[in-house]
């Protein structure tokens, strides 16, 4: 993706990898305003419409991909940060994915299934 004068340009895959991540988008986003609401909207679906845990790990997705408050671009995917989503569920701070990438984090552990054999 690429912006100029405050215009985002996006490839074929590029749209097609956003419309997966942003079922609601009609066009392609103009500016990163409008990136940045048509994600948010996205995520209002998914909280609403899905009654499921996996409405959290989509509306995180979503939200890993908008434009930062410095107005950096965050997509498409960064594969790091989709590396320390899949572990912790949430988006990482800065330092968070320098001490996960480093390995300092501890891992977080799964659910155990406990059968009673009584």
């Amino acid at each position: 993706m690429m912006i100029a004068d405050g215009r985002i340009h996006m490839t074929d895959k590029e749209w097609a990898e956003f419309q997966s991540l942003v079922p609601c988008a009609r066009w392609r986003p103009r500016t990163p305003e409008e990136f940045n609401a048509m994600c948010d909207l996205a995520v209002a679906g998914h909280r609403a419409d899905t009654t499921s845990v996996m409405r959290e790990i989509f509306s995180q997705a979503i939200l890993a991909a908008k434009f930062d408050a410095q107005g950096k671009p965050r997509f498409p995917a960064d594969m790091r940060v989709d590396g320390y989503l899949k572990v912790y569920g949430t988006v990482p701070t800065d330092a968070r994915l320098a001490a996960f990438e480093n390995g300092d984090m501890p891992k977080r552990t799964g659910l155990v299934l406990a059968v009673n054999n009584s």
